[in-house]
């Protein structure tokens, strides 16, 4: 009868967690090396109310180092593409993304190892950011992201050399990115 009983709580209270485990996003994370900087791009599977998402950092002790964060309260939508960059301070062994959940709970992406990225070259004026795209690259769908990693322009390039109107973005850091099938290139501007 106990036991009967026993099977029967435990039963129900796996029932009732499965609504909970079905909502749980999941955190797909790629990670990029470029000259001086680390870019990580994330997103999550579903619409779970994120609070705010930690970057973290594995070393070579085996403990993680949060290098930054990000407050997504205007991102709401599931898939949405979610950037960081910074430029490394140390050797990592790996990179993870820890999510808060508004209801206070904690979910992390999987460790991530960063790969290699192409160098993108460019140069940003005040009305104009002219930039060349990596040996081999004749088209490439180049954008120009902000500190909270919003994308604020883009241009799909059709030639090695091309050029981007950010006379509208007020003066900061960017990241520029360039995207095509077989690889991503990434740069860091300051736009006077």
């Amino acid at each position: 009868m106990k036991r009967t009983l026993w099977l029967i709580i435990s039963l129900l209270l796996v029932v009732m967690a499965l609504p909970a485990l079905a909502d749980t996003p999941e955190i797909r994370l790629s990670v990029r090396n470029g000259a001086d900087i680390v870019l990580l791009s994330w997103n999550s599977s579903n619409d779970a109310p994120v609070e705010y998402f930690m970057v973290e950092m594995l070393c070579a002790n085996g403990f993680f180092q949060t290098v930054g964060g990000i407050n997504p309260e205007e991102f709401v939508k599931a898939g949405e593409l979610f950037t960081f960059s910074f430029k490394p301070s140390g050797q990592s062994q790996g990179y993870r993304i820890k999510a808060v959940l508004t209801d206070e709970s904690v979910i992390y992406s999987s460790v991530s190892h960063s790969q290699t990225a192409e160098s993108l070259h460019s140069v940003c004026s005040a009305h104009t950011l002219t930039l060349t795209l990596p040996d081999n690259w004749t088209s490439a769908r180049v954008s120009v992201w902000n500190s909270f990693g919003q994308e604020v322009a883009f241009v799909q390039a059709q030639q090695q050399e091309s050029q981007i109107n950010v006379s509208h973005l007020p003066a900061g850091t960017y990241m520029v990115r360039a995207d095509k099938p077989s690889g991503i290139a990434f740069d860091r501007i300051l736009k006077p």
